[in-house]
């Protein structure tokens, strides 16, 4: 199969939210492509392809034609929306430790102040930051989809070998997982 129409279906399917139809959803638009191709051109080569790949449109367009109704958020979108507060979530939760730990309040603009607090009040803290991280990302989001432009929001995109990962996983010990849980188990212990 072509590179390019690989590419092309890997952009598609990173912007199609429905993870159990992504496959289903994913051969239809082959089948059409090479279809269209056939039909078009009689034969199936390389720059045929391309030609009817321009021709399709992008891959935002046609994955959101494939999405059901219309949301506050676009469902091109609703992928990044955890992986977006989990990275912002990260960074309050290690300013909010720093904050703690060395007690004193933080101002990082534009978007957090955290207060000066003792570990009880950290406990009912840490919740509502994730809420405020959620909302913030959501916001973001809901922007983005109003702009209704081509946006491609950055993430890295890892093609790793799944199986030379599970099988070099399979040789390691399980001595380092218990050691990094005991680490976190004794640091949120000391925090408390």
């Amino acid at each position: 199969m072509s590179e390019k129409l690989e590419t092309y279906l890997d952009e598609i399917r990173d912007y199609l939210a429905s993870s159990k139809e992504k496959q289903e959803i994913i051969a239809e638009i082959k089948s059409h492509i090479m279809e269209k191709t056939e039909q078009e051109f009689g034969e199936i080569t390389e720059g045929t392809l391309e030609q009817i790949i321009a021709i399709y449109g992008s891959p935002r367009q046609v994955a959101e034609k494939y999405m059901d109704d219309y949301q506050i958020i676009a469902p091109t979108f609703k992928g990044y929306l955890l992986r977006y507060t989990a990275v912002l979530f990260a960074v309050h939760f290690t300013l909010t430790i720093v904050a703690l730990i060395f007690k004193i309040r933080m101002l990082v603009l534009p978007f957090f102040y955290i207060p000066k607090m003792d570990n009880f009040q950290a406990l009912f803290y840490f919740p509502m930051i994730f809420i405020y991280d959620l909302g913030l990302v959501g916001i973001i989001l809901y922007y983005v989809t109003q702009s209704r432009k081509d946006v491609r929001l950055p993430w890295p995109k890892l093609k790793l070998n799944w199986q030379k990962i599970s099988k070099s996983r399979q040789a390691k010990s399980k001595i380092i997982p218990l050691i990094l849980m005991l680490m976190g188990y004794s640091a949120l212990v000391w925090i408390y």
